[in-house]
């Protein structure tokens, strides 16, 4: 039990029997081959993958712990306020970085297959742009033919555009001089048809008197 905090005073208060009925035990300050022994059995893990620095990172926390112990010393001296630093605040410290160290491996390992998986779409669009240049290549001779003969299509639509506009005005004069011409048959039927319409009653009148006509008239007009 820590006696850090304020839960160690309460349990006191509720259960006195903890300091009447109990013996304390004060556990001195850890030796060197523990804090390494320990931190050895805590960060065997293999999953960790820090199998080549397991030295460094095991001595690197037996100095972190035994800091903490000579600055809490100076810091009773100079403040007369206690800093506990008990074997529970060591195994917090490695399981802390246990659990901190495999959050970023799997974060770090989700960002690398992220990355190879770019990689190696950029690495096909790469062969895909390659294949596409070299088709391109081999069909450059074709395009070529085929801009040529798209430009001499174009020449000949040009010239029979020419040819047909010149046969359109040809072909609207024409229609222009019938229709002047069927004009002037119109005025000329209508006129005639006008005369006709004139000359009928006389022509009407005459028949009917030639018809009235005897052969004693006929005699009559020649004796005179």
């Amino acid at each position: 039990m820590s006696p850090l905090g304020e839960v160690f005073r309460v349990r006191l208060r509720k259960f006195p029997s903890l300091v009447n009925c109990c013996t304390i035990d004060w556990f001195t300050n850890w030796p060197e081959d523990a804090l390494l022994d320990v931190a050895k059995g805590a960060l065997q893990d293999n999953e960790l993958g820090i199998e080549q620095y397991f030295d460094g990172v095991t001595e690197m926390f037996k100095i972190i712990h035994q800091s903490v112990e000579k600055i809490s010393v100076k810091f009773l001296d100079q403040l007369r306020r206690y800093n506990y630093v008990t074997p529970t605040s060591y195994l917090e410290l490695l399981s802390c970085y246990q659990s901190i160290l495999k959050e970023r491996l799997n974060y770090f390992g989700g960002q690398k297959t992220r990355l190879e998986k770019g990689l190696n779409v950029l690495a096909e669009a790469a062969v895909e742009i390659a294949n596409l240049s070299e088709m391109l290549d081999k069909k450059q001779p074709e395009l070529e033919a085929t801009k040529i003969e798209v430009a001499q299509t174009k020449d000949v639509i040009a010239k029979e555009s020419v040819a047909a506009e010149e046969t359109r005005i040809i072909v609207a004069a024409d229609e222009a001089d019938a229709a002047a011409q069927e004009a002037e048959v119109s005025a000329i039927n209508k006129s005639a048809q006008d005369d006709l319409a004139i000359a009928e009653p006389a022509l009407e009148e005459a028949t009917k008197q030639l018809r009235a006509l005897e052969v004693n008239d006929f005699y009559e007009l020649k004796s005179t």
